[in-house]
């Protein structure tokens, strides 16, 4: 059973579609008309098929093509295996004069045109298109895939220029404009085994002329007047056109080619369709199949244009252009080129296996070549090309030693100067020759100067096979886990304390003392730079959200628990006061208690740690939020200058910012590129207290920090915010709520190593040293010490003043790279139980070299091999051809010696007419004759 869909089918070739093809009830068969009610009473009445349904729709209106092809889709189950484009727009109006008559026809604009191009491009073509985009979903259901578009001759731009038609332009051109767009979808989607094609069913009379005037009818018999000039001999339909469109439209494995299908013809029996006029491509095949290939060309049709030279010069036989058919000599004709023949066959498998050897190490790593130990691609390949080469070249050398006897056997002219002879002998043995010969042969004889291009051209045949082996430097992965870069997902702080005498408190440790000390006075060195472990140099790592290798970008590859900061300018919370007995000294102070007094020779700074409750809403509800679970919430009251030097301007300013460190998670996006780690923050998500026990939460000084990072990657498996619970070694989380005291703000369910935490007892360890030890203390300047601040102890709290030019930004760009200098302590383990580590793991790249073929240049021995077979073969057909008048001699010099006569036309037509001895023949006499060149000098 096939399903068809046929457009136009209201009359002539349409309707006609819908009586054949129905004719058969197993088919499906849709016709798509403009008045799909007149059509169904038509069918109705002269068919009476249940098998034919009827849907409208204008190729005008997008809409309604995409009803109705869905509406077949419908009827066919959802694929369409046959679309029969026939619908068309033909204007009467521009059916019987030429386009420059119609640009003014009875008074009329150049509008009235244009309209009419309009209209036919937008039915013929626009119309079409729609329907083929709509239709092919359905038809790569279908079995068949075949899409037929009814075309017209009128828009053969071959017919148009031989048959002079100059009528019916504007449906011409959409015509010609629908077969470009058929033969753009079969390029386009005949891979997938859709066949597109168009076909020319001839002049088909539809009724559309039959109000037309005398004036047009004499218009129109002139056009069919033309048409029968164009094909004089065509008398009816071609049985052999409907094959071919039978074939197209129903055989399954038919070859999609293009011009072949442009313009396919077919006939019907119908008697209302016999009126067709062929075609150009009808004809062509009409001619094609009549007459069949052409014979072989006259005799030494290829050596020269000219004419045959007079009989004295020629190889005299009354029969010479007879050929005898004896397969005895015609066997032994071959035979004498049988080492050439195998030779050839030799050269090809030889270019065979060189191109497959090639070809076959293209995209393999340049160790990879199995015979490496014995010999290298390049030598093998080397040697193959130089056999090859030789082989070309000897087959090139016969066939020119041979051209020497046709050229003069096949002599076009009175004469042949004997100096030829030379040249052809010296063809055969060098480039120089060869060269030289060339300029002789050019103009005379192309099937000898095939060969001599050859034998020259032959010398660039190593060098082109040679540069098609090309190599290309690859990164190939040497296995996940040999790239690795440290993080931490759980700090409990096991390692950073010691007891606090008796009374049984832990306090942080002198040497983490001075290493936060440290990265406070020198945020950027090297104790806190990340140190990758990378083999290669070049490593790669898995993007936590997409499961792939990260080669660029800001795609997330890794998380570690670490601090973050977040800071607030207060600077309009400072009081400012002049002091009574000097007015140009003022007390800067704020809510919390902290002050300082700048004046021209004197400044200072407070820092403290404490709570941030005196702000009175001054500070966002969100960095409130996270300074509830910080380590520390700094207040930095500070002189500055707004520009330029402390000791030079004045007044002096004050400047006053809040900073909160607190837990967080930091995501990174991470690639190692020739040694060195650039590593993009990504995100920061803080965390939040974290009940353990749902009924007895306890005090909220107890509770633990976590939170979870999302995405999430486990195993290869990426878990988001809607998948987090079906995760392995799943773990309760309840966050509690930053405004209330015990009150859980969410619980939900997370796979434990989406987890990151942050244990109290770090907590309060860190806070207690922020604010009794690192972040308290007050520091003074004055004029007498001009580019330092004294701090007292605290040294590490000059980095915050600055010289005197310390503004909010600056402050909080310290305090972000102090807060990014402890979280690279935590990866390197601070805080971290004694003997674990927590790393993520990457692939290294190692730089390959690949061999990488360019096939294009495997294309120059490639034709010298077939050049050298063409020249062989039609050396060999005028050999057999002509066997009883051309022998094979090669480049043996006996037939000079043998027949001096001939060559200076001074013998008998006896002797002419005789069998010429071979090569073989005339070296067995040779060996029985004794001879010198004698100049009778001896006897003198």
């Amino acid at each position: 059973m096939s399903s068809y869909l046929v457009t136009g089918a209201s009359r002539g070739l349409g309707f006609e579609f819908l009586r054949q093809l129905s004719a058969d009830a197993n088919n499906i068969v849709i016709g798509v008309v403009r008045n799909a009610e007149a059509t169904k009473q038509k069918v109705d009445a002269e068919l009476q098929r249940k098998n034919i349904h009827v849907l409208q729709a204008d190729l005008d209106d997008f809409d309604a093509i995409k009803t109705a092809v869905n509406a077949a889709s419908e009827i066919t189950g959802g694929s369409i295996d046959y679309v029969i484009a026939n619908a068309a727009f033909i204007s009467t109006w521009s059916s019987y004069d030429g386009i420059s008559v119609l640009v003014d026809k009875r008074g009329e604009t150049p509008k009235r045109l244009e309209e009419d191009l309009v209209d036919s491009f937008r039915t013929n073509v626009v119309g079409n298109v729609h329907l083929f985009n709509l239709a092919l979903p359905h038809i790569l259901r279908g079995h068949a895939k075949k899409v037929v578009t009814v075309s017209s001759g009128m828009a053969d731009l071959d017919f148009i220029s031989k048959s002079g038609i100059e009528v019916g332009a504007p449906y011409s051109i959409s015509k010609a404009a629908l077969n470009t767009a058929v033969a753009k979808f079969s390029a386009e989607h005949s891979p997938q085994g859709v066949l597109f094609f168009s076909i020319s069913p001839g002049v088909i009379d539809t009724g559309l002329y039959d109000n037309a005037t005398e004036e047009e009818k004499q218009k129109g018999m002139a056009m069919l007047g033309k048409m029968a000039k164009y094909a004089p001999h065509f008398t009816g339909p071609s049985t052999q056109s409907l094959r071919l469109f039978n074939y197209r439209l129903y055989e399954p494995s038919a070859p999609l080619t293009g011009e072949n299908l442009a313009m396919a013809t077919f006939a019907s029996e119908n008697g209302d369709l016999n009126k067709q006029a062929s075609t150009s491509t009808e004809l062509a095949q009409w001619t094609t199949a009549r007459d069949g290939p052409s014979g072989i060309p006259s005799r030494c049709a290829s050596l020269s244009p000219r004419r045959s030279s007079p009989p004295r010069q020629r190889l005299r036989d009354k029969d010479v252009c007879e050929a005898r058919q004896d397969s005895q000599t015609r066997r032994s004709v071959l035979f004498l080129w049988i080492w050439e023949i195998l030779s050839l066959v030799l050269a090809t498998c030889l270019l065979v296996v060189t191109i497959t050897v090639i070809l076959g190490q293209n995209d393999h790593p340049l160790g990879d070549w199995p015979l490496d130990r014995i010999m290298t691609l390049n030598s093998l390949v080397n040697l193959l090309s130089t056999i090859f080469r030789g082989i070309l070249v000897s087959i090139a050398t016969e066939l020119i030693a041979q051209a020497k006897w046709t050229w003069f056997w096949c002599d076009k002219s009175s004469q042949r100067r004997m100096g030829n002879l030379q040249h052809f002998d010296d063809g055969t043995r060098g480039v120089w020759g060869a060269l030289k010969l060339m300029r002789i042969v050019t103009w005379r004889s192309p099937s000898i100067l095939v060969a001599v291009v050859v034998l020259v051209s032959s010398f660039a045949i190593g060098p082109f096979v040679q540069q098609s082996i090309g190599h290309v430097d690859k990164n190939e992965t040497l296995g996940l886990g040999t790239g690795i870069i440290p993080v931490t997902r759980h700090v409990d702080g096991m390692n950073i304390s010691i007891p606090l005498g008796d009374s049984g408190g832990m306090t942080l440790k002198s040497d983490i003392k001075g290493a936060i000390q440290t990265l406070a006075l020198s945020r950027n060195g090297i104790d806190s730079i990340i140190l990758p472990t990378c083999p290669t140099g070049n490593c790669t790592f898995i993007g936590l959200g997409s499961n792939t290798s990260v080669k660029a970008g800001f795609d997330v590859t890794h998380a570690s628990a670490g601090i973050c900061s977040i800071c607030t300018d207060i600077g309009e919370m400072i009081d400012h006061q002049g002091l009574i007995d000097n007015l140009q000294t003022i007390n800067h102070s704020l809510a919390n208690g902290i002050s300082i007094i700048n004046s021209d020779r004197e400044g200072g700074m407070r820092v403290i740690s404490g709570d941030l409750s005196w702000t009175n809403g001054t500070i966002p509800p969100e960095t409130l939020e996270r300074a509830s679970v910080s380590f520390a919430n700094v207040t930095v009251l500070a002189s500055t200058v707004l520009e330029g030097n402390i000791n030079k301007n004045k007044p002096k300013h004050a400047i006053a910012v809040t900073c909160s460190l607190y837990p967080c998670i930091r995501t990174y996006s991470a690639i190692i590129s020739r040694g060195v780690l650039s590593e993009t923050p990504v995100t920061e998500t803080p965390m939040g207290y974290d009940f353990r026990n749902e009924k007895s939460p306890g005090a909220r000084k107890a509770w633990d920090l976590s939170a979870v990072q999302l995405p999430c990657l486990i195993k290869g498996k990426v878990y988001t915010e809607g998948n987090l619970s079906q995760g392995p070694d799943l773990s309760t989380i309840r966050h509690a709520s930053a405004g209330r005291t015990l009150g859980i703000d969410s619980e939900f369910k997370a796979p434990e190593e989406c987890i990151y935490r942050v244990e109290n007892d770090f907590k309060l360890l860190m806070s207690q040293y922020f604010s009794e030890e690192f972040f308290n203390g007050t520091c003074s300047w004055d004029s007498k010490q001009p580019n330092s601040i004294n701090c007292g102890g605290a040294i590490w709290l000059s980095r915050l003043w600055a010289n005197g030019e310390s503004t909010s930004s600056s402050l909080e760009q310290l305090f972000t790279d102090f807060a990014t200098a402890l979280t690279n302590q935590l990866r390197f383990g601070m805080g971290r139980k004694n003997g674990t580590t927590s790393v993520v793991n990457g692939e290294s790249l190692q730089l390959v070299t690949y061999i990488a073929v360019k096939p294009y240049w495997l294309i120059f021995p490639a034709i010298l091999l077939i050049l050298e077979i063409m020249a062989l073969s039609w050396m060999i057909s005028l050999t057999v051809v002509y066997r009883d008048e051309l022998a094979v001699w090669k480049g043996s010099i006996l037939p000079l010696l043998f027949y001096r006569d001939l060559f200076w036309g001074n013998t008998d037509s006896d002797g002419a007419s005789k069998r010429l001895l071979t090569t073989e023949e005339m070296e067995e006499q040779a060996d029985q004759i004794r001879s010198n060149f004698s100049r009778n000098i001896w006897n003198n």
